[in-house]
């Protein structure tokens, strides 16, 4: 049954790929000041299932530093957003679902940290520095948001590549 909300993400603006591997797997988005997060969690021969969130600027600072996983700021979300969307950018299906009723492929590993380098002019790099004394380390090469192995994820801000948008 399809319940299309009328959802609009042309609304939100894109603040940058956190992940990305050939496409966006993860966007950091605000709307009304308030921020989110757009996770690819499948995709079919017509259409890509995202789920979207509201996620605090803290939890997002927690999470780019690996203070806390993908998995548990999703699971800790009160409820979500699960949208399909065709390959042309069109909505085809919106439901609204508590995490726990989300099915497992939907949800990223237990251990789904990740190394996270932005470069200066990144939205990110002032207030990772400032937080954490320093920034160390690079890319997760390990992919945390498939179940797969994929030794290709890509931060958008790997090499000074900025995010698309």
């Amino acid at each position: 049954m399809r319940t299309n909300l009328h959802f609009d993400l042309t609304k939100f603006e894109k603040i940058d790929d956190i992940i990305y591997f050939d496409e966006p797997i993860l966007t950091h988005l605000i709307l009304n000041e308030k921020d989110y997060f757009l996770y690819l969690v499948d995709s079919t021969d017509n259409s890509d299932v995202f789920l979207l969130f509201q996620i605090e600027e803290d939890l997002i600072f927690e999470y780019l530093t690996k203070g806390k996983s993908l998995r548990e700021i999703i699971e800790d979300t009160n409820f979500v957003n699960v949208i399909e969307k065709d390959f042309n950018g069109n909505i085809i299906d919106v439901n609204i679902a508590m995490p726990v009723s989300l099915p497992e492929d939907y949800l990223p590993i237990t251990e789904s940290f990740i190394e996270f380098n932005p470069i200066e002019n990144s939205y990110y790099y002032e207030k990772i520095n400032d937080s954490s004394g320093g920034i160390s380390g690079g890319i997760s090469l390990q992919c945390p948001v498939a179940r797969r192995d994929c030794n290709q994820v890509l931060c958008s801000q790997r090499a000074g590549e900025p995010g698309e948008g």
